[in-house]
């Protein structure tokens, strides 16, 4: 089980979500952390592939009136997320609950990472990272991504990954 999901107070306080009333927010945060919780941890409500959580285990679980969760999720149903247009949740055929915007979270908790795109051998050759990530304390300055294609090669190359200054031998 997940220990952690990202809390973005900003879209909290300031986002579509600050129009909902109090138990709305609630059930909303709840609805979430359940989701985080999931074998799947994939949005959706439920123990397995085709094994969607009932109303009244998730009532009971998250400590939520059944009748305040029904109405929650009826209107959920019906609210609108700003990004895509769709329902904040949506009810499947078995009925699952999904939440829709859940896996736009976990992108956010691994990085922002999406999909990777498959580069050809050219872009690949042209594009060289050479340190991955920003560690102050380390003395690493930030991520610097050399170019190939547009190396000065009077004044600097290309070596092991990095560019050097060919005068002074420093790596830029």
């Amino acid at each position: 089980m997940a220990d952690w999901m990202p809390f973005y107070t900003g879209k909290w306080i300031y986002g579509s979500t600050c129009l909902h009333t109090t138990a709305q927010r609630g059930v909303w945060a709840s609805l979430m952390a359940l989701a985080n919780e999931t074998k799947l941890r994939d949005g959706t409500l439920r123990h397995d592939v085709g094994k969607p959580m009932a109303r009244d285990y998730i009532s009971a679980v998250l400590h939520i009136d059944k009748k305040e969760l029904d109405e929650s999720i009826e209107f959920f149903g019906k609210d609108k997320n700003a990004d895509d247009g769709k329902g904040r949740i949506e009810i499947w055929e078995d009925g699952t609950i999904e939440l829709t915007n859940f896996k736009k979270l976990l992108q956010r908790m691994s990085g922002g990472k999406k999909e990777k795109k498959v580069k050809t051998e050219e872009q690949r050759d042209n594009i060289t990272v050479s340190s991955v990530a920003l560690k102050p304390h380390l003395g690493v300055k930030g991520l610097h991504c050399a170019d190939k294609r547009n190396l000065d090669n009077k004044t600097r190359e290309f070596v092991e990954g990095h560019i050097v200054d060919k005068e002074t031998g420093e790596i830029l």
